[in-house]
C-alpha cells in the first residue's frame, strides 16, 4: 500500500494504506502478537531520580482504536485528519507504550 509521513511533528509516525478487506478483530491479535515478540514495543520510560529510566515490560497492553468513516461525504479526507490528529496528540512519556494503534475503515475494501 501507499504511506505518508508527516515531518515536522513533535513525535514521529507513519500510517500505511491497505487496499483489502480486514478484520479488526485479526488485526489486533497481530498487534498484541508484535509487540509481546518485540522489546523496544514494550519499553516504556519510568521516573527516577535523577533521570528517567527505560526498560521493556514482560507484558503489556496496546489498545487499538478503530474508526469507521466509510459512510462520511469524503471518506479519505475524513480517515487522513483523523490519523493526522492522532500523530498531533501527545503521548504519555511515563509508565506507557510509547506509540499509539489505530485502524481507519475507509470501505470495506480500503483501511
Amino acid at each position: 500500500g501507499e504511506g505518508r509521513t508527516p515531518v515536522g511533528r513533535p513525535h514521529e509516525g507513519a500510517y500505511l494504506v491497505i487496499d483489502g478487506a480486514v478484520d479488526p478483530d485479526r488485526f489486533a491479535e497481530a498487534v498484541r502478537i508484535l509487540v509481546a515478540k518485540t522489546d523496544p514495543l514494550r519499553t516504556i520510560l519510568e521516573r527516577r531520580d535523577p533521570v528517567p529510566v527505560a526498560h521493556a515490560l514482560e507484558d503489556i497492553t496496546v489498545d487499538l482504536t478503530v474508526y469507521d468513516v466509510s459512510g462520511e461525504e469524503y471518506p479519505e479526507e475524513r480517515a487522513y485528519d483523523i490519523l493526522d490528529r492522532e500523530q498531533e496528540a501527545p503521548l504519555p512519556l511515563f509508565d506507557a507504550p510509547l506509540f499509539r494503534v489505530s485502524l481507519v475503515s475507509v470501505s470495506e475494501q480500503r483501511w
